[in-house]
């Protein structure tokens, strides 16, 4: 019978077994939990990165922001930043050095508040945030340094009116590119962020061009010039024809105008005008003997003071018609010619034979160009020029003439020096006054019974234009007396003599004068009066252009302001603060395709609208004004570059007219290629720069006023236009380098 096996038992193998799995399980599940965990810790860490990227970011803005603030003007007092930042950009420009300057600590400064407010609140936190500026360097305005150089600008030949102290005589523009640097770091738990932004900056100014002056025109009028006039016309016409062009400088503006052009002296062109003269910007005071706009007529005049029976102490005088004859009654003419004189009170009787004087080409014209104000309507004022000593063709300047104005802005009635002496205070530049010559002629006849006296031109004659002094000069009775006496009636003809008191003819031309035939040729005239009439030659096109050869052209402060562009938009009657009637905001130079506006607008701060579209003149609208009255820290400059191309035409001038209410002033600086023409009456509070004035384009019954502002642009302080008062620093929103990490 077959053994049964008993089976084995392996219990020992289950625990074992068991026990693997459970290991196995145990390892699974930890490396489940440090899974799990691990995908947690990097989400979260994911997680506090873009809090802090964000924290970041948002500071970053509010630190832009606040740069902004710092630097730019938002109305009020200045941007604290401002002027220090331009002193040290400046410094560092000159210098070349490109490093970093001018660092601020924004949390420090607490310019950040809200992105630490936010970020506190959320648990995160600011860690830092710095700006900081670099890479500045003078601003270029073309391919070559042109406008860089100092010595393009006008300088005062004579060295009397540039000083020093005016602002160091520095002219070129003050302006720079450079750029800010603002980094910010955010935490957010474990996790710290950094942004770094870099944004492009220009420090522009908003001086207008040639604040130094009342008018400025800088383009020269010589035949032959790059889009200059083709022939002397231009020069001899353009001051003397058109409406009205008055400038008012207040004894404080300076007036430049190249040229050279003539311009016609005004009063009686006959060289008669009795005791007083016809009111005209030749006579600005309505005397013989003061200051006149004509050159000396002492040479001239010579008349007694009478007649003694009838009106004892009449002054010396011109005569009172151009001829007149009269009867004279009683045989003792025929011997005493002098006792006929008693009867009369015309000047012209008392007039020693063969005298010669300057006079005045064209009668009075409310239309006329006059640089001291509007002496026609009895408002002459005078502008700031350089006092010059003449003997004969010897000019010598002697000082600033600002000195001896009056406190109502004109010459004091007396000569600032020897009173027999030639002193002129002149306007610089090349205009040319233009006289005639007059010659005074006495006879008797019919037996001696009658009289006679003719004033008869001889000639023409140009000279510097200026304010002349005149010394009143008299010619004794007695010595007038006696001299009829022995030339009278037939005593005189009985001695067959011609006469035995010397008669002094008129002198050497003084100032240069010379003698011309008909209109003035431009080519020979500096020459011949000692007046350097050359412009550099074709400046317009600067491309082909050597700067060596650019001496003395340009105004003062000027440049290519398309390169200064802070801001830019379509058209200036459509900016929303037009439309609406609230101010236009001036922080630096402001680029309008179209700077035409129909309606009157005000502003506030310092800057320029500015436009050079060559096929849209602009038409503007007065009245145009800050909205604190002057004197105010507010200030505008209206800057139109275009019609450059043939610019003595007039085709591209800026267009001023007045509101409907009659209100026609414009308060600010004007910069127009081509000049202003004003539609009715207009009045510009500041000063104007052009290429050339074209008056004779003003229309007859319009008239150009230009008065100077001399509390804003000659202040006490001169250092204000280099200080960074006058200066706009831009930031450019767009950022040009980012970082992040």
């Amino acid at each position: 019978m077959p053994t049964r096996q008993v089976p084995v038992r392996r219990a020992g193998m289950i625990i074992p077994i068991v026990l693997v799995v459970l290991i196995v399980m145990a390892i699974l599940g930890v490396v489940l939990m440090f899974s799990s965990s691990s995908e947690y810790s990097q989400s979260a860490l994911v997680a506090y990165g873009v809090r802090a990227r964000e924290l970041a970011l948002a500071a970053l803005e509010e630190a832009n922001a606040a740069v902004y603030d710092k630097v730019n003007w938002n109305g009020g007092a200045a941007p604290e930043w401002r002027d220090d930042l331009f002193t040290q950009a400046k410094a560092k420009a000159d210098a070349n050095d490109r490093t970093t300057f001018f660092p601020k600590n924004l949390l420090t400064l607490n310019l950040v508040p809200r992105s630490v407010r936010v970020a506190s609140s959320s648990g995160g936190e600011i860690r830092s945030a710095d700006v900081e500026f670099l890479g500045f360097k003078r601003m270029a305005y073309a391919s070559t340094d042109t406008f860089l150089q100092d010595s393009i600008y006008y300088h005062d030949p004579d060295q009397k009116l540039d000083l020093a102290s005016d602002a160091n005589g520095v002219k070129a523009p003050q302006e720079y590119t450079g750029y800010y640097r603002v980094k910010v770091a955010a935490r957010y738990g474990r996790v710290t962020r950094t942004v770094s932004q870099i944004h492009d900056v220009k420090i522009v100014q908003t001086v207008p061009p040639a604040r130094d002056f009342a008018l400025f025109s800088f383009l020269p009028t010589n035949p032959g010039q790059q889009n200059g006039p083709p022939d002397d016309r231009y020069a001899n016409e353009d001051l003397n024809r058109g409406g009205a062009c008055k400038v008012f400088a207040y004894g404080k503006g300076r007036v430049f105008v190249r040229g050279p052009f003539i311009l016609e002296s005004e009063g009686n062109p006959g060289g008669n005008g009795g005791v007083r003269p016809r009111s005209s910007s030749s006579y600005f005071q309505r005397k013989w003997w003061t200051w006149q706009l004509i050159p000396s007529t002492r040479d001239g005049i010579v008349t007694r003071a009478g007649p003694p029976l009838i009106n004892f102490g009449v002054p010396p005088a011109r005569p009172d018609r151009t001829s007149r004859n009269r009867w004279i009654v009683g045989i003792f003419t025929n011997l005493f010619g002098g006792l006929g004189e008693l009867l009369g009170d015309d000047p012209g009787w008392y007039i020693l034979d063969g005298q010669q004087w300057y006079c005045e080409t064209r009668d009075p014209d409310p239309k006329s160009f006059s640089v001291t104000g509007d002496p026609f309507a009895g408002n002459p004022v005078m502008y700031r020029g350089v006092l010059t000593l003449h003997d004969g063709n010897n000019r010598n300047p002697v000082r600033d003439a600002e000195g001896d104005l009056t406190p109502n802005w004109r010459l004091p009635d007396q000569a600032p020096g020897d009173d027999e002496a030639r002193w002129v205070v002149e306007p610089e530049g090349g205009l040319i006054g233009k006289y005639n010559v007059v010659k005074y002629s006495y006879s008797t006849y019919g037996w001696g019974l009658y009289e006679k006296y003719r004033v008869s031109r001889v000639g023409v004659t140009a000279a510097r234009f200026g304010a002349h002094w005149e010394k009143k000069y008299e010619q004794s009775y007695w010595n007038r007396f006696f001299s009829d006496l022995f030339q009278a009636g037939t005593m005189m003809m009985f001695l067959g003599g011609a006469g035995l008191v010397a008669i002094p003819g008129l002198a050497p031309m003084a100032l240069g004068a010379l003698t011309i035939p008909g209109p003035v040729v431009l080519a020979t005239l500096g020459a011949m009066i000692g007046m350097s009439l050359t412009g550099s030659t074709g400046f317009t096109n600067l491309g082909s252009v050597n700067v060596a050869d650019l001496k003395d052209v340009f105004p003062p402060d000027f440049r290519i302001v398309a390169r200064c562009v802070t801001r830019r938009y379509p058209k200036l009657k459509d900016l929303r603060s037009v439309t609406t009637g609230n101010p236009v905001r001036l922080d630096g130079i402001v680029a309008l395709d179209d700077l035409s506006c129909d309606r009157a607008f005000r502003y506030t701060g310092k800057g320029y609208l500015y436009s050079d579209e060559p096929t849209a003149p602009p038409k503007l609208t007065a009245p145009i004004s800050p909205v604190a009255a002057p004197p105010s820290d507010d200030y505008l400059t209206l800057y139109y570059g275009g019609g450059t191309d043939q610019p003595y035409q007039g085709s591209a001038m800026m267009e001023m007219k007045a509101a409907a209410s009659g209100d026609s002033t414009v308060v600010g600086s004007v910069y127009a290629t081509q000049g202003v023409k004003p539609q009715g009456s207009v009045q510009i509070v500041g000063n104007m720069s052009c290429g050339f004035v074209n008056k004779a384009q003003i229309p007859d019954a319009s008239a150009l006023q230009v008065h100077y502002r001399f509390d804003t642009l000659r202040p006490a302080d001169r250092a204000v236009f280099r200080n960074g008062s006058w200066h706009a620093v831009a930031i450019s929103q767009r950022s040009c380098l980012a970082l992040d990490w």
